[in-house]
């Protein structure tokens, strides 16, 4: 898990992070799962704030231009912990132009 560090004045904010995630494609189809984990301590304060994310996802090409995508997530946090989740699961938009 990597360690990172930020300064909030006189205090230090500490935290490490991981994740997991696999891709399977098949022809038009691409299912997505993903698994993290988040702890984060501030100098000072009782206790860590932890988190953990599961996200499922699938994405099927219609056609060149036409896709179907669904995601879903959950996301747990402990008592000292108010994460929300920021993206959807791993999806990646594909808004160039036509190839």
């Amino acid at each position: 898990m990597p360690l990172c560090q930020l300064r909030l004045g006189q205090r230090l904010l500490r935290g490490k992070q991981g994740a997991l995630g696999i891709e399977v494609r098949a022809d038009a189809t691409t299912l997505r799962a993903s698994y993290g984990q988040q702890r984060v301590r501030l100098d000072g304060v009782a206790g860590d704030a932890t988190n953990k994310m599961v996200s499922v996802g699938a994405e099927h090409h219609l056609s060149k231009r036409t896709m179907l995508y669904a995601v879903a997530e959950q996301l747990k946090n402990d008592r000292n912990a108010g994460f929300r989740p920021a993206a959807s699961g791993g999806m990646k938009p594909n808004f160039t132009s036509a190839d």
